[in-house]
This record gives structure tokens, sequence and C-alpha cells, in this order.
């Protein structure tokens, strides 16, 4: 998971400030993954844009394979987009009560 932007180890330059030592892992893979993290975020500004200003993490997986589950500590929206091949198959499920 990629902090958002907004992040509180970022200045306001866009460097990063990271004093803690999950700051600084966090910091440390937002650069390692920058070009990713920043298609993510344009594709995320072209959706939506007052939401791209104001998310808070991002997560990039691949090939990933969930199971069904209810994931409880979501509370606020949150956008998915899967990319890929699926002639083979694939699919996301949404249930909401």
């Amino acid at each position: 998971t990629f902090t958002a932007p907004r992040a509180k180890f970022r200045r306001a330059d866009g460097s990063f400030n990271a004093d803690g030592a999950g700051a600084r892992a966090a910091a440390a893979k937002r650069e390692k993954h920058a070009a990713v993290y920043d298609l993510a975020v344009a594709a995320l500004r072209d959706a939506d844009p007052a939401y791209a200003e104001s998310f808070t993490s991002l997560a990039v997986t691949e090939r990933f394979r969930g199971s069904p589950h209810i994931d409880t500590e979501n509370v606020a929206p949150f956008y998915g987009l899967a990319l890929g091949d699926f002639s083979r198959g694939g699919r996301l499920a949404v249930r909401a009560s």
C-alpha cells in the first residue's frame, strides 16, 4: 500500500520527510515504484478528480487472488481497477447490504 499524496511525511514541495520507521519504509516504497504510483493517481484523477485529492491509500497488486470476505474496516468509498488478460477467467464480486 502506498500512502496518498497528502500524507504526513510529505513536505509541501513533494519531497519526503520520513522521521519514523514506518514513514521511511513507505517513502522508500513510493520512490521505488514512483512510475506505477503516478500512473495510478493519474487514472484516479481521470475518474474522480475530487477523490484523487483526498484518498488516503493506494494498493497495487500483481496476480492477486482473493477469497470471499467482508472488509469491515472499509468505511469510506474506494475504487478498484483491474488490468490484464482475463480471457481465461477472473471476476470481482461486490455485495452491499
